[in-house]
């Protein structure tokens, strides 16, 4: 349950361009490196101040299981007070670690389940450190009733001393009575910090990672080991492997008969030079040679104690598969596809709840005027009720999702660019967007509309989670590794350039790459895509609804302005023509002209510019047409769309607020299709 997207947050460092400017203050001192075995002596402290222990007594924690710097550890503590010697275990599990996380983190079972949020800097004032988690706790409160998880000193102050009539009072006043104490209190300080620094504690008790449960819906690697060496036999019996896989598979049935006659005469050369070839039977050297195919090697416990033989046949077992990897490469592929497919349609109800229930969380931020611009499935949770889990996940309305964290989140419910909070600047490169590292001021230079922007921050995440459901792939990977490079680029570009100049500049680096990107990857997984099907609820309806006509607004403008601003047809007859004309006749007219002679230099120019004028404003049509089409669709009573079309929804919607369509021209064409693009848009109430 408890799996971590391998992903990382970047932070932009102040420099000349940009600034932070942030509620929270912070040593500019990097913290300690915090250690797996730091935390578990922490709680071991813990456990000596619950027993009344005195600090000094003996202690010690031990490692049950057999690797302490694996995922997973569970530890064994041990307190002697007196004669009688105590111990409790507790498990601890780094999250993202060695992902360059701003905050380093760990889930820890102790009592109840929790996140221990690590800050990068150190944190030893008590006064910033409480400041930090009210402010987290005004986040929360314009987001209530929706479930989050953010940090809080009761959920360690709690288990050393509890106060009486106390079981009615809200969270948020539990918290200020903890926080008193802790101020009235020096030395209950101690009992937050890690190395002589403030942690942060939050009570996952109740709920699930939405991370895990992806990662779960996705583990094709387990998977595909279990398909094949659940089923032994298969391989030898062509008619059941046809069967299962398909006819068309026959002749890859042969070759893996055919590879596994020489690893059997491989082996069996090992194990006669071993003097044991009759001790081991056939079916034993079928085994190792599946457990191959699975990707894995034979350990003891698959040699009948017959160690001694272990390095050399998976020496020699191994060398074929290399020799052979067209063969394997095949098989394996044939492989994932069937428990792919198999997988899809088993989680099929479950992605789709998923995914409408990311994109009321998304209309929900948007109502309360909250962008936590940091969204990612290890960022959120799951709340529904645990005795059904994990049936209610195949109903969208039996549970939501929730917030882990809200360190990145900023109110833009002011109406002016300085009356939102200045956010900490960066963000997961894979579902982040150039915007995450400029400062307000900049924002407010560039998009003017600063919440907007924050907002659409989390718009850009929300696509990347969706595909991420649907596909257990992320979506924007390459184009992600554009952003890290961004800071450096500013800090070098020449003299003489505008920040506004360098934010289209980079801005058209990154969607450049976005557009080609999101194109192929969509086309790839169509199938898969247009298979999931889901209907929005009422929240999901307005908030499109509402945001796709600010979209028609602004292309239908972009139409406008470059229909009156462009010199090769002057006439305003001309003019009103262009832009009423439909997309199919502009592109009738593009095809006659790039047919029709060059003539000298100076008509060839104006060819060239009359073709990309046709190309645009056909674009513009079809883009409009979308928004009709999708328009259209939402004002059913009951709004149903593939995911593959809920994808281009909101990538045109981004990629319009994301890069102004009157700046530097994206190439890549109509990337966004999604609805019918033979039908054009009316526009009963444009003119020109």
């Amino acid at each position: 349950m408890f799996q971590v997207e391998k992903t990382k947050t970047i932070i932009l460092e102040e420099d000349n361009t940009t600034s932070t400017k942030h509620p929270e203050k912070h040593s500019d001192k990097p913290r300690p490196e915090t250690t797996k075995l730091d935390v578990v002596n922490f709680f071991l402290n813990l456990y000596k101040k619950q027993l009344g222990a005195p600090p000094f007594s003996p202690g010690e924690c031990t490692v049950l299981d057999s690797d302490t710097h694996g995922p997973e550890s569970l530890f064994e503590l041990k307190v002697k007070l007196g004669d009688d010697v105590h111990t409790r275990r507790m498990t601890i599990t780094p999250l993202g670690e060695d992902t360059g996380s701003r905050s380093k983190c760990f889930f820890v079972i102790y009592d109840v389940h929790m996140v221990l949020k690590i800050p990068p800097m150190v944190q030893n004032n008590l006064q910033e450190y409480i400041e930090s988690i009210r402010r987290d706790a005004r986040i929360v409160n314009r987001l209530t009733p929706r479930e989050c998880i953010v940090p809080r000193v009761s959920v360690i102050l709690k288990m050393i001393r509890t106060f009486d009539r106390t079981e009615n009072l809200s969270p948020i006043k539990l918290e200020e009575t903890y926080i008193q104490w802790l101020m009235e209190d020096p030395g209950t300080q101690e009992f937050l910090k890690i190395k002589g620094c403030f942690v942060y504690f939050m009570d996952l008790a109740k709920y699930y990672f939405l991370g895990g449960i992806v990662s779960k819906m996705q583990d094709d690697k387990a998977r595909n080991a279990d398909e094949i060496l659940n089923h032994q036999e298969i391989i030898w019996e062509t008619d059941a492997f046809e069967g299962r896989y398909g006819y068309q598979y026959s002749t890859l049935c042969e070759d893996l008969q055919h590879l596994y006659g020489k690893c059997r005469a491989a082996t069996s050369s090992v194990l006669i030079r071993h003097k044991l070839a009759s001790s081991v039977q056939d079916y034993r050297i079928r085994k190792w040679f599946l457990l191959h195919l699975a990707g894995r090697t034979i350990q003891a416990a698959d040699a009948e104690g017959k160690t001694e033989i272990l390095e050399s046949v998976n020496l020699a077992i191994r060398g074929l598969m290399e020799e052979n990897a067209s063969t394997v490469k095949s098989y394996r592929k044939m492989i994932n596809e069937y428990v792919r497919d198999k997988m899809f349609f088993r989680n099929k109800p479950q992605m789709e709840t998923i995914i409408i229930n990311l994109l009321e969380l998304l209309a929900w931020l948007r109502q309360s005027k909250v962008s936590i611009r940091d969204l990612k499935p290890d960022n959120l949770l799951v709340a529904g009720n645990a005795d059904d889990y994990p049936h209610f996940l195949n109903s969208a309305g039996e549970y939501n999702i929730g917030l882990i964290d809200v360190e990145t989140a900023t109110d833009f419910s002011g109406d002016k660019p300085g009356s939102i909070e200045q956010p900490l600047l960066g963000g997961t490169p894979t579902y982040a967007t150039p915007s995450h590292l400029f400062a307000n001021e900049l924002i407010a230079m560039a998009w003017d509309d600063v919440g907007r922007t924050l907002h659409y921050q989390d718009w850009q995440a929300t696509l990347g989670m969706i595909y991420r459901v649907a596909t257990g792939r992320a979506l924007f990977s390459k184009t992600g590794k554009i952003l890290p490079k961004l800071p450096r680029m500013f800090s070098q570009a020449p003299k003489g350039k505008s920040p506004l100049d360098l934010i289209k500049e980079t801005g058209r680096l990154f969607w450049q790459s976005a557009i080609a990107e999101f194109d192929a990857k969509r086309k790839d997984k169509e199938e898969t895509l247009k298979a999931l099907k889901i209907t929005l609820d009422e929240t999901a309806v307005m908030m499109l609804q509402e945001e796709l006509a600010i979209e028609s607004g602004i292309v239908l403008q972009s139409l406008k302005n470059r229909v009156l601003n462009q010199k090769i047809y002057g006439s305003h007859d001309a003019k009103k023509k262009l832009f009423s004309a439909s997309a199919k006749s502009l592109n009738q007219q593009k095809v006659r002209l790039a047919s029709s002679p060059d003539g000298n230099a100076s008509q060839i120019r104006v060819k060239r510019q009359a073709l990309k004028f046709f190309g645009d404003l056909e674009r513009m049509k079809n883009h409009l047409a979308r928004l009709a089409w999708a328009q259209k669709q939402l004002a059913k009573p009951t709004p149903s769309f593939t995911v593959f079309e809920i994808m281009g929804i909101l990538f045109d919607a981004i990629l319009v607020t994301m890069h102004n369509p009157d700046w530097p021209d994206l190439s890549g064409g109509d990337v966004g299709t999604f609805g019918p693009s033979t039908k054009d848009a009316t526009y009963e109430h444009a003119t020109i």
